[in-house]
């Protein structure tokens, strides 16, 4: 029964799987459905196929009214000449029975057919007032079990097959048992009860006949509906992508993880499949055990979903929860699937929690047993005093993942990973990944801009300032701050603007259009500069920074994928975990000396993608005003060198054009007397 469901008031895609969470479970249970919806596709009856086929092998009628948009032009055509309403209908709603080629796909469209034969299913077509410039928009739908109790959900969510597995969607809950719900719901049944007999401004008509008999010409009136839907239940499982074949070094990876006592790091490239090895990994204890309870901690929310999809193609049978500021009611969820793994009435667990959450007391107490599996997604995160926390002695099985495990200026930070995590058990080079062709080859352009006079001696103060805090005791946080400060100055340096400018203007001149270009910028004034610089270039851009939803983001970066954005402005977000395959060409405006930030930056632009032959990295790289070279201040600025060289010469080592990039640095390392080893 509906009641017997643990319903939650809002869904989101971002938070649960709409269908699985959702959909099945309500259709399997109700007797009766009704939908308003802008748009249809028969396909959302297989996109939910285990949950419609026990819906109609209950006896469920369904009833469907969906928007049909009419252009004034329509009307004037079924005014001007002798087509009908119902003819124009026909060609809005166009079908053709031979775009279904599949085996499930026939299958399907039989089923669909029956059901329309059996009267089982009902269609009604939505025809905005021809006055009304408006589209028929409205998406409710409305559910009824055998006891009579009734739900309603509106939100943002069509009747296709993308609305309920794709895109990104929400939608709120009404229920009938509940007295504070019932008034919002009972609205939802007088609206649907309007169209559908025509009591409303709106035109509720039949399906076309013409298009109806094409639909049931596709079944045979000796089929039995019933068999066919029994067939169908089973293509949920049949569409689901197959769980991908580790390739040899990741079998390695988790072969030395079992050796070390299922305890280890593996500090691999980005982009070389450190969340497949590490699920291959579970699916080890799955093998050894017959069961496991999962925690794979993320640092921020939007990695939830790449590791959700992840899970769900490698681990099908798992239990999926996610715990975070948006998942709503996860503490009574955990409990639950804690209560149950512990009775063994489920087997496979996965909890995917943030660094903050499961560093929190509410997630340590909840999850407060032993033989947990852990997954420490950009580990080197979890160092911090806070994050540290969430590090409990609870995971036998402990798995930490980064390109970059070394915490920069952290010194006991690291020590704790190292030692909680028993080392780096596995390394997979960046190199090596270019070499074995799981990365894209690159090459790498230093462009060297100059601190202005003014910039130079605020450095130089403020290195000065940092010299004497050195040697204060218990000015940590003093020093800290003032290294906060003096690299800021490098990475807002002036020059930048004016540098990227003329790189633009090259890159207009020599490709004549700018597509799938990342740069770097630190928030701020540089960012407002560089688009301000990007948009008189008529360059197509887009922000992708903290500020945008995390439904934003995906979206943004689908524009990206497909060339609608031809730049993306990042800031922090992207340098860990988002995956932007795309990218072509890179402009680091925003320079950094943390090895874990910029080679995280480098990860992003050197995953594969269809047509990338190789990438390109533009950075720019900061050197003091070569006219104040005085003895006083000859010292520090070589410091500002050292720091610089330091990421150049990660970069130039693994570029295609090494030999130019080496070339590009002599005149530099020899003015200032700092050199490579």
């Amino acid at each position: 029964m509906l009641k017997e469901l643990k319903l939650k008031q809002v869904y989101s895609s971002e938070a649960d799987n709409l269908i699985r969470d959702f959909y099945v479970p309500v259709l399997s249970t109700a007797k009766k459905y009704q939908r308003i919806t802008g748009y249809f596709s028969s396909r959302a009856i297989l996109a939910a196929s285990q949950g419609m086929a026990n819906f109609f092998m209950n006896g469920g009628q369904y009833q469907l009214i969906m928007g049909a948009q009419l252009t004034p032009e329509d009307y004037k055509t079924i005014k001007n000449t002798d087509l009908t309403l119902e003819k124009v209908l026909l060609e809005k709603l166009y079908f053709d029975p031979a775009h279904f080629i599949t085996e499930i796909e026939v299958d399907y469209l039989r089923v669909f057919s029956q059901l329309l034969l059996s009267g089982s299913l009902e269609i009604k077509i939505a025809i905005v007032d021809k006055d009304n410039e408006g589209i028929f928009h409205e998406k409710v739908g409305i559910l009824e079990d055998k006891a009579g109790d009734k739900i309603s959900f509106s939100g943002s969510i069509n009747e296709t097959a993308a609305g309920w597995g794709a895109n990104i969607e929400e939608f709120k809950v009404f229920r009938s048992w509940l007295p504070e719900e019932k008034p919002y719901q009972e609205r939802d049944i007088e609206r649907f009860n309007a169209y559908w007999n025509n009591e409303s401004h709106l035109k509720a008509l039949p399906l076309p006949e013409a298009l109806k008999d094409k639909i049931l010409k596709c079944s045979s009136a000796h089929e039995d509906v019933k068999h066919s839907l029994k067939k169908i239940q089973h293509y949920e499982e049949d569409l689901r992508p197959a769980p991908k074949t580790l390739y040899r070094y990741q079998e390695d990876a988790v072969a030395s993880w079992v050796k070390n006592n299922y305890r280890g790091i593996f500090e691999m490239a980005t982009g070389t499949g450190k969340t497949l090895t590490a699920l291959g990994a579970i699916q080890k204890i799955y093998d050894f055990n017959k069961r496991y309870f999962c925690v794979v901690g993320v640092p921020q929310k939007h990695l939830v979903r790449q590791w959700r999809t992840d899970i769900e193609i490698q681990l099908p049978k798992a239990h999926i929860l996610e715990a975070h500021s948006s998942a709503g009611e996860w503490r009574e969820k955990i409990r639950d699937l804690v209560s149950d793994y512990e009775d063994n009435i489920v087997n496979e667990v996965v909890i995917i929690a943030t660094h903050a959450t499961m560093s929190s007391k509410d997630f340590i107490d909840i999850v407060d047993k032993s033989d947990l599996s852990l997954i420490a997604d950009e580990m080197h995160n979890m160092g911090a005093a806070q994050t540290r926390k969430g590090l409990t002695n609870y995971y036998t099985y402990r798995i930490g993942l980064s390109a970059t495990p070394l915490r920069a200026y952290d010194e006991e930070g690291t020590d704790f990973l190292e030692q909680y995590f028993s080392g780096a058990i596995f390394k997979y080079p960046l190199d090596q990944a270019i070499k074995d062709g799981w990365l894209t080859p690159y090459k790498y352009y230093p462009i060297y801009v100059e601190l202005d006079s003014d910039e130079t001696q605020e450095y130089v103060q403020l290195s000065k300032k940092i010299t004497q805090a050195s040697f204060i005791e218990g000015g940590g946080e003093y020093l800290e701050r003032l290294l906060l400060i003096r690299s800021r100055i490098i990475k807002k340096c002036r020059n930048k603007t004016i540098a990227f400018e003329h790189l633009l203007e090259r890159l207009v001149s020599e490709d004549g259009e700018i597509n799938h270009l990342l740069v770097y910028c630190d928030q701020g004034q540089q960012l407002e500069d560089a688009q301000v610089i990007v948009n008189k270039k008529g360059i197509i851009n887009h922000r992708f920074t903290q500020s945008e939803s995390i439904s934003d983001r995906k979206k943004i970066l689908d524009l990206f994928d497909d060339g609608s954005y031809q730049c993306l402005l990042a800031i922090k977000c992207l340098d860990e975990g988002v995956n932007v395959p795309s990218t072509k060409q890179a402009i680091i405006l925003a320079s950094t000396t943390n090895p874990r930030e910029y080679i995280q930056r480098r990860g992003r632009v050197l995953r594969k993608y269809p047509g990338k032959e190789f990438a390109i990295i533009y950075d720019f790289v900061v050197v003091p005003d070569s006219s104040t070279l005085d003895a006083e201040t000859f010292k520090f600025e070589r410091k500002i060198i050292a720091g610089e060289l330091r990421r150049i010469k990660d970069f130039i080592e693994s570029s295609d054009n090494k030999a130019e990039g080496l070339n590009s640095i002599y005149r530099i390392t020899d003015k200032y007397q700092v050199y490579f080893e």
